[in-house]
């Protein structure tokens, strides 16, 4: 809990001070009613806390929160806009000190410093922005910058020294402050506070950026996301901008962009901006071409891969306006995976025939629009799950040069939902035939001990398994496959698992045995007796 939640506010936020700041008697315009014994006690720890801290916060401008508050009988009433962090002196508003906070007990020991950030806003005349401390024994302590060191329409930190403090001014208990033009009252006051803070030192420094937003080029109705990194304190908050203007809500270190339109290729740019100053990054460059790369698997492959076989996709790549400079296709393959042949427009570089890992190919003599190619590959006998391919083509379009991710991305190839093992002609019945093949299966022996083994065939069968005699006893393997039957993966087909397919075998439509089956997620061989 800080000392402003166990003190409360100056003065509510959101309510001007009250009149008697601007009585004649200054003892008057700063007297504070008789505080309980507690707050006296809280008053004297957080001074003690304030006279440790390197730097003390006089305002925020929040609303709610701000420490301050408009003075009546001064003609910034109604002529301050509170909004979320800043106030803005606007309409009448003249060059009058017409922002203050009384009661308060600061302790400035140490503290030779103050920053005011803030901008200075078109149509300001005051030549001065006067800052003025009063201590608890209302000695003054008055100070003045020119205007002209705050830029027009950027936030701009301006650090001024505290000292020489006149003499008899109490520094350990400040009692209220106030801020503005000076005492003229004369010509226009036209500024935006954001920030008031005292400080020990100055060396407080604007944001420094450590990695600048980098041009992008996507194609159209994609994304992409430019970023900036920044060192510096106190908080840095972010202003991007779109050809020098500002976006609404883009206030964080990153710009996304999702289903990218042709018009918003511009130059975009972040202001990092602390109580200090403000530091803008450089120019970055959106090229968004009219260009569009999908991918899909091909009819033959919608029912996703099977292990062992291959998976065909077709890719199209479509463009619109200048023809590409060149072009080329990168696929990132699932583990395992290899490349086995394509089709299409072809290309003058593919990958060789087996490659695995990243597959690529390219263009140099830029075929019309569209281009559409397929290619085939090769599945591991391993394979298990549903798989990812991520695809994107990389463009040079005159200056221009980028990928474009393909859609959808990535594109997923689940598993294929195939028949039971023992259902070798795939017809989702299991027949007298069929189920004979798993009995024999569990019935392989090692000598004169059943093992139940079975391996992988090397030469076709019905089901591309066969009895592995040659296992020797209580030996774990790892297969490249493993028959439905076999649910706890080791190899080999038990009792149980055996009894399973007589389950499924048994199937019967009232008193008829079918032998019908379906595929059921979530059982111990992923199937379920009946239709």
């Amino acid at each position: 809990m800080s000392c402003v939640d166990l003190l409360g506010p100056a003065a509510p936020p959101g309510r001007d001070v009250p009149a008697r700041l601007l009585a004649t008697s200054r003892r008057e315009r700063f007297a504070t009613p008789r505080r309980p014994r507690l707050r006296v006690f809280v008053l004297l720890v957080c001074a003690a806390v304030l006279a440790r801290a390197q730097t003390l916060n006089l305002d925020t401008f929040n609303s709610p929160g701000a420490t301050g508050a408009v003075i009546l009988g001064t003609n910034w009433v109604n002529n301050v806009t509170r909004n979320p962090d800043t106030i803005v002196v606007a309409g009448s508003a003249t060059d009058v000190n017409g922002w203050g906070a009384g009661g308060q007990a600061l302790d400035a020991t140490g503290l030779n410093y103050v920053t005011v950030f803030a901008r200075r806003d078109p149509g300001n005349l005051a030549p001065s922005l006067v800052l003025q401390f009063e201590d608890a024994e209302l000695v003054t302590h008055t100070i003045s910058v020119s205007t002209s060191l705050f830029a027009v329409g950027t936030m701009t930190a301006v650090q001024i020294p505290l000292a020489p403090w006149p003499g008899g001014f109490n520094r350990a208990h400040i009692g209220g402050w106030t801020i503005g033009g000076g005492t003229a009252g004369i010509v226009a006051f036209r500024m935006t506070f954001d920030h008031l803070a005292l400080s020990a030192t100055a060396a407080l420094s604007a944001p420094t950026i450590t990695q600048q937003p980098a041009d992008r080029v996507i194609g159209v109705d994609t994304g992409t996301t430019l970023t900036v990194a920044a060192t510096g304190s106190p908080t840095l908050r972010y202003q991007w901008k779109r050809n020098g203007t500002a976006i609404d809500g883009a206030t964080t270190a990153t710009l996304a962009f999702a289903n990218t339109p042709l018009s918003a290729a511009n130059t975009y740019q972040v202001d990092v901006t602390n109580d200090v100053g403000t530091t803008p990054s450089r120019v970055a460059t959106l090229a968004v071409l009219d260009v569009r790369a999908t991918h899909a698997l091909a009819a033959a492959s919608a029912g996703g891969f099977v292990p062992g076989k291959t998976v065909t996709v077709t890719n199209t790549i479509t463009y619109a306006g200048a023809a590409p400079t060149s072009l080329g296709w990168q696929v990132l393959l699932p583990v395992g995976w290899s490349f086995a042949a394509d089709a299409g427009t072809a290309p003058q570089t593919k990958p060789a025939v087996n490659a695995t890992g990243l597959a690529e190919w390219a263009w140099t003599a830029i075929p019309p629009s569209p281009v559409t190619f397929t290619y085939t590959l090769n599945v591991p006998e391993s394979a298990t799950g549903a798989q990812s391919i991520t695809g994107q083509l990389v463009v040079t379009q005159s200056a221009a040069a980028g990928l474009v991710l393909a859609k959808n991305d990535p594109l997923l190839v689940p598993a294929a939902l195939l028949p039971h093992s023992a259902d070798t002609d795939g017809d989702y019945r299991i027949g007298l035939v069929e189920l004979t093949r798993v009995i024999e299966l569990y019935n392989a022996r090692k000598g004169t001990t059943r093992t139940g083994a079975y391996a992988v065939a090397g030469t076709p069968t019905e089901d591309g398994f066969a009895a592995d005699l040659a296992r020797p006893l209580g030996t774990v393997v790892t297969l490249t496959r493993y028959h439905a039957s076999d649910t706890n993966r080791d190899g080999t087909v038990g009792l149980l698992e055996l009894t399973r397919g007589i389950e499924l075998y048994n199937y019967r439509v009232g008193t008829a045995r079918t032998g019908q089956y379906r595929v059921q997620p979530g059982t111990e061989d992923g199937f379920a007796p009946g239709p």
